[in-house]
């Protein structure tokens, strides 16, 4: 059988003293975090009721409305004056296409086709050029350069 030393004893009090020190530090913490939570709850209480407050209030409280019955309408005879005031207005009417909307349509869809096809043209010849190494060559420097230039321009 062991026996209990002192230096057993002692280390055991200050494991316990340890683990009570721990629960107490818990403990400090819920009870911030909980005053915390009751602080901000207050806050939230008292910034809706300035809102509530600051609201105004209806004029007629909203189960003495009822709704019109439509029997209750008279009805409405408009005269001609006033039937000729709520035309709409020429700015606003739609007006019919004319050719000539028509032509600047198919001119403004044949230039963004040519953009289009330009555009996938360079595409593929760059991707032609990738494939067979053309785009990893060195540049062309001295005479070379200069004989390139004068060719491409026509000179």
């Amino acid at each position: 059988m062991k026996t209990i030393t002192l230096q057993d004893k002692l280390r055991k009090a200050q494991n316990d003293l340890a683990r009570a020190q721990a629960q107490r530090e818990a403990g400090f913490k819920a009870i911030v975090r909980a005053d915390a939570r009751i602080k901000e709850a207050e806050r939230t209480i008292a910034r809706l009721q300035r809102r509530l407050e600051r609201e105004p209030k209806p004029a007629v409280p909203v189960e003495t409305l009822k709704p019109i019955k439509p029997e209750n309408i008279p009805p409405v005879s408009l005269s001609a004056d006033l039937e000729a005031g709520l035309e709409i207005p020429l700015a606003l009417r739609r007006m019919p296409s004319n050719l000539a909307d028509e032509v600047a349509k198919a001119e403004l869809q044949t230039a963004l086709n040519t953009q289009k096809q330009a555009k996938t043209r360079a595409r593929i010849e760059k991707l032609k050029a990738t494939k067979s190494g053309a785009r990893q060559s060195m540049p062309l420097t001295g005479k070379a350069a200069a004989d390139y230039i004068k060719s491409s321009k026509g000179v």
